[in-house]
């Protein structure tokens, strides 16, 4: 697996290249075919920002097999600071939602089992939601944050 990162900008073509160097302060959106890079170019932006002094910075996934292999790619940022998007969200809702655990609770009880996945997904990015709008303009967790596989996101998760 160790090949399959690329290391060096020299490595990139043009238009990979302009996607290292966007503004900072943008929201962007990488769009491919499987295999042309994108999880690469996330990472290298990553990196860039950091070398940068932006190091605040989480890269989401949706899997955990996805998101133990960017570990595996990283520079200039933690392991800590890579997760799977439910283990992120779960820890964001039991840090910033008063009795996050018996809210989720009370509004899954009724559903079967097959159905609580998604719906607990729904219900962390609603309760997410409420804060995060409440919290005045400008204020920010992170100086970045990186979702790969974005259109595995429930259209809740991405407001978040």
């Amino acid at each position: 697996m160790e090949g399959s990162w690329w290391r060096q900008r020299n490595e990139l073509d043009p238009e990979q290249e302009a996607i290292i160097g966007l503004p900072f302060d943008g929201r962007y959106l990488i769009q491919g075919p499987p295999g042309s890079g994108k999880t690469n170019l996330l990472l290298l932006r990553a990196a860039f920002m950091a070398k940068s002094g932006l190091k605040n910075q989480m890269v989401l996934t949706f899997g955990k097999v996805l998101s133990a292999f960017i570990d595996t790619g990283k520079k200039e940022i933690g392991s800590h600071q890579i997760s799977t998007m439910v283990k992120w969200f779960r820890k964001q809702c039991h840090e910033q939602v008063h009795d996050f655990a018996k809210h989720e609770s009370e509004a899954l009880q009724s559903l079967h089992e097959r159905d609580r996945f998604k719906a607990g997904r729904r219900f962390a990015a609603q309760e997410l939601n409420k804060v995060y709008v409440a919290k005045p303009h400008g204020s920010q967790l992170y100086d970045g944050m990186f979702v790969d596989e974005v259109q595995d996101l429930l259209k809740e998760e991405l407001r978040v």
